[in-house]
């Protein structure tokens, strides 16, 4: 979520989720499913993990959650704001028997996945976890603690996975980046801190060598932010989501605000790979929470040149 909550905002979220009533998540139609080393499909999620009264009805959005997933049965998720460990574990009972879960673990007094990320790989699917490379970079960028912006002590970060099928590695890299907290002032818009970020996940993607890439995620920058996606996420590589983007009715925007009004595009799926392709739909929300997240799922059916060149230099 880019536009965090003040005080005000929050307890009007808090009396709007008590006051709302669910609204019944519709029947999707699966991916189309892909027949070679040289195609994916993926949905890249932020499932808005935080406890009631902060989110509405965490539990049962899981569920519903679980449910698209199954649906649309995509070979590779990437979940953002999975912050609790009994919200992973309740993904993992939804989908254990068709999905594997891969994080790393969080140490400390409130136990969940790093960084709230888990990525999970459809068991029936051709591509498997090269789990040797399975790793959690931490930001070191990030903002100074304020009582009531929980970005300052998340630990957000960079989750990597590489999964291979017929003969055809993957990169993959999850992240979700510091959000925007305007209510509070021009300077918790944390500019700085998520260029360093977006810097920072550029170093990443360099030691994924020559392997196909792909960046996924809640990015917390809109493309009308110049100076940050004109600089920083343009030098990640190409947007794999424009064509999404600027094809959909307004508004038109990935996410929800405070407010409960659709907002900017925040969640992206990036690769810096030459000859990439992409189809990208988005599984929708009516309103905050309403029936998955305060985020909408990005889908997509990603297909690799069949000679796969990087388009930025590799590692050493």
């Amino acid at each position: 979520m880019t536009r965090r909550l003040g005080l005000t905002s929050f307890l009007l979220l808090i009396l709007g989720g008590m006051a709302s009533r669910a609204v019944a998540a519709t029947a999707l139609a699966p991916l189309a499913s892909c027949t070679d080393g040289g195609c994916l499909t993926l949905l890249s999620w932020n499932v808005h993990g935080l406890p009631w009264p902060i989110s509405r009805d965490p539990g049962g959005r899981l569920d519903a959650i679980a449910t698209a997933i199954r649906s649309t049965a995509p070979d590779v998720v990437a979940l953002q704001e999975v912050w609790l460990a009994s919200y992973e574990a309740r993904l993992e009972r939804a989908l254990g028997a068709e999905y594997q879960a891969f994080f790393r673990p969080r140490s400390g007094i409130i136990a969940g996945p790093e960084g709230g990320l888990v990525v999970f790989l459809r068991r029936a699917g051709r591509w498997q976890a090269l789990t040797a490379g399975l790793r959690f970079v931490p930001y070191q960028h990030k903002a100074n603690g304020r009582l009531l912006e929980g970005d300052s002590i998340s630990g957000k970060g960079v989750l990597r996975l590489d999964v291979e099928a017929a003969g055809q590695a993957v990169c993959l890299l999850a992240t979700h980046l510091q959000a925007q907290y305007p209510e509070s002032g021009p300077d918790h818009l944390y500019v700085a801190e998520r260029s360093g970020q977006l810097e920072e996940l550029r170093a990443v993607e360099q030691t994924c060598g020559s392997k196909p890439t792909l960046l996924l995620g809640d990015f917390n920058t809109a493309p009308e932010e110049h100076g940050v996606y004109d600089t920083h996420m343009t030098a990640l590589g190409t947007d794999l989501t424009t064509r999404a983007r600027t094809e959909c009715e307004r508004p038109c925007g990935s996410h929800f605000s405070a407010d409960g009004t659709r907002d900017e595009w925040i969640d992206y799926i990036i690769s810096p790979t030459a000859g990439v392709d992409a189809a990208v739909q988005r599984i929708v929300n009516v309103a905050v929470d309403r029936p998955y997240s305060d985020h909408d799922g990005l889908l997509a059916r990603i297909v690799f040149a069949s000679a796969v060149t990087p388009s930025r230099g590799t590692s050493p």
